[in-house]
């Protein structure tokens, strides 16, 4: 009973000798070493093989993605059998393992994958994104559900070894993979499934849970009975058939007797894949390089799915190259983290790719988009007054005009902000906290010019990527937080609306402020700062960011044009009028709302199991990034968004990616006129005009 209410146990009466604890001490570091080895190597694995998958998708490479499908199926397959093993255990003492919701979607989500491979959609790209995503968070959970119940079963219920007989489980793939050419390789082939009828033999459903099978016959657990006296029938003792094919458990002499087998769920969703695979494997659909004509499997690689998509809507242009590089350049991210280097730099994955493509897209291109955080300072001031030249026609001056006038202030209140500021020159000249981007970002300039780590960008959206390039005017702390969080499991109930521990958050902001203080170079600063934010937990993390957020004098789309952002909402075409808008934000400003909005887009991906999607996170957040007045009232009081202001914020989130292009019509032409100034030809900017 005190162990029921309070979770408290009564320490044993014998105390254990020096040498007992030794042995202890023994015993516990050696399943440490093996779960930190064990596991890492099978996550690791499972992690590449889900990179590969995205890589040979991007790349046209049929077979290759199907192969690669097949040795994930393994990884699943090993683990299952473990999550069985754990769950026998649980049986024998009246319980079971609650992991089946998480197997079901690992199982539908590479069932989509094929699906999707078989018959590509114009949207494929977000698609393949939401499914990497995914399955990378749910095969976690899958692992961390098993870690744990074997150590409850260890702890509580004192059974021995359990949790080194479940790593034992995952090394089964040791014996089917080879090492070549620094890396992993399975040398299984796909096995070729034969399609059973697996229905109920006593209710003629179809079986899609756990079953029992005998002589090629399968019942539902709760059908399983005897055909005689009506009672449920044990699969492990040998059971007789009358003339019917039911069961008969009840004494009849001169009866055959057979053993039945239990088929838990988690087989059979590995069978129900497994036969997906096979059936995939031997379709003989395959585009032709030149014509899209029929083509054995296996005998040349089809086209890239992506191009073939953006060939159907629209001629080859530099678009699918860059959208095509970005998928590639994300895969060299993972690879660079998956193999432990932390030396070598993000901007040297861009330098690659640019280098491959025969132009780089910029402002200036006539036949491509680049996205908004590549372009250097002087592209984006011209882009910045084209912007404001194409809403003009759009919008009355009224709003426009709001862009470089400041909010009216109160003589108390800007007092009051002028004493903040000269106070905290006095205290602290290298806060992050409470300090303009703009002097964040030029502060970080100044520093050693070493760019950012590579980190593991696989299934994130391009436009996440592009905000790492080294033109993205981003505040260090701002690129080592969301680091962290892409990192993190963002799977958690509640991340963003909880506020996490108040107490812990100020002392973590106070130390970020006292790190930033050091003379550190950028590189240095980054990695401290990932160090002190590495152990918070998700919600702390959350938190940090809109404690940042508000703290900001301006917020983050700035006073000038709350008003431009609230009317281009309203209208028709709200969603190309904002991506208008954001082109006027400032470059330090805007650069850091892509960089942040992407990663709630991407967080509001994990919405079945955090309660949070893309409108209950624009509704947190906006308070934060989006006002006219001061964020507090006068109570003190963080106050509580507009509806405008939500929705604004909402569709801002849910087309991050696109906003992170330069809009379409805002290309610009050099245009000779035939007109002569001071006799030299004058050039003139018309936005809105394409080849």
């Amino acid at each position: 009973m005190i162990y029921k209410f309070w979770g408290v146990k009564l320490a044993p009466l014998h105390q254990p000798g020096s040498d007992e604890l030794i042995k202890c001490q023994a015993m516990i570091e050696n399943t440490v070493n093996r779960v930190w080895t064990d596991l890492s190597s099978f996550e690791e694995s499972a992690a590449n093989c889900i990179s590969d998958m995205l890589l040979h998708v991007a790349s046209g490479s049929y077979s290759e993605t199907i192969d690669v499908t097949n040795q994930f199926i393994m990884h699943l397959e090993v683990l299952f059998n473990a999550l069985d093993f754990i769950d026998l255990q649980l049986i024998s003492f009246g319980s079971s393992l609650n992991c089946s919701r998480e197997a079901s979607f690992v199982c539908s989500q590479i069932l989509q994958f094929l699906e999707l491979l078989n018959h590509p959609s114009p949207t494929i790209t977000q698609d393949l994104s939401s499914l990497v995503t995914g399955l990378a968070q749910n095969l976690k959970s899958l692992i961390r559900i098993g870690l744990s119940t074997s150590l409850r079963l260890e702890q509580e219920l004192e059974i021995e070894n359990t949790i080194l007989n479940f790593l034992q489980y995952l090394l089964a793939l040791e014996k089917k993979r080879v090492w070549i050419d620094g890396r992993y390789w399975f040398k299984e082939n796909i096995a070729q499934i034969e399609q059973l009828n697996i229905t109920c033999h006593q209710c003629n459903l179809t079986i899609t849970e756990e079953y029992y099978t005998c002589r090629e016959l399968y019942w539902h657990p709760s059908c399983f009975q005897c055909s005689v006296c009506s009672e449920h029938i044990n699969y492990k003792e040998p059971v007789a058939f009358d003339e019917r094919n039911q069961p008969i458990c009840c004494a009849v002499p001169n009866q055959t007797l057979f053993t039945c087998t239990y088929v838990s769920l988690l087989q059979h969703l590995l069978y129900n894949l497994k036969l997906h695979l096979s059936q995939v494997t031997n379709k003989q659909a395959l585009y032709n390089k030149e014509d899209n004509t029929v083509l054995l499997l296996g005998s040349k690689r089809r086209k890239s799915l992506l191009g073939i998509l953006n060939k159907q809507q629209q001629q080859p242009t530099e678009t699918n190259k860059i959208h095509l590089g970005q998928v590639q350049s994300s895969y060299e991210i993972r690879r660079a983290f998956s193999m432990g280097s932390s030396s070598a730099p993000i901007s040297n994955l861009f330098r690659k790719h640019s280098k491959k493509s025969p132009k780089r897209a910029s402002v200036f291109s006539l036949h491509g988009h680049a996205f908004i955080q590549t372009l250097p300072s002087s592209q984006d001031c011209l882009l910045h007054h084209v912007a404001a030249l194409s809403l003009q026609p759009l919008l009355n001056n009224a709003v426009l005009d709001t862009k470089s006038s400041p909010p009216a202030h109160h003589p108390s209140v800007l007092w009051g902000k002028l004493m903040t500021h000269i106070k905290a020159k006095n205290m602290n000249e290298h806060r992050i906290f409470g300090v303009p981007l703009s002097v964040v970002v030029n502060r970080d300039k100044e520093r050693t010019r070493t760019k950012t780590n590579a980190m593991t960008c696989f299934d994130f959206s391009t436009g996440l990527t592009a905000s790492f390039s080294e033109n993205a005017s981003i505040p260090i702390f701002i690129k080592s937080l969301i680091t962290t969080i892409l990192q993190t499991d963002m799977s958690v109930e509640g991340v963003f609306r909880k506020n996490g521990n108040i107490r812990q958050l100020k002392l973590l902001a106070d130390s970020i402020d006292k790190l930033n203080d050091q003379t550190l170079s950028e590189q240095s600063i980054g990695e401290a700062q990932r160090r002190l934010l590495v152990n918070q937990s998700p919600i702390q993390l959350a938190a940090l960011l809109k404690r940042y957020l508000r703290e900001l004098p301006e917020p983050l789309l700035t006073f000038g044009l709350y008003k431009l952002f609230i009317q281009c909402g309203k209208m028709d075409n709200s969603k190309h009028l904002l991506h208008i808008a954001c082109c006027l934000l400032p470059k330090p400003n805007r650069d850091t709302m892509l960089m942040i909005f992407c990663c709630l887009k991407w967080i509001g991906g994990f919405s079945e199991t955090n309660r949070m999607d893309i409108c209950n996170l624009a509704r947190v957040i906006a308070p934060s990034v989006l006002y006219s007045s001061p964020p507090h009232t006068c109570d003190g009081e963080l106050r509580q968004g507009t509806q405008d202001e939500i929705l604004v914020i909402e569709n801002l989130i849910k087309y991050s990616d696109d906003m992170s292009v330069i809009p379409p019509d805002l290309i610009i032409l050099p245009i000779q006129t035939d007109e002569k100034k001071n006799g030299q030809r004058r050039l003139s900017w018309i936005p809105g005009k394409n080849k």
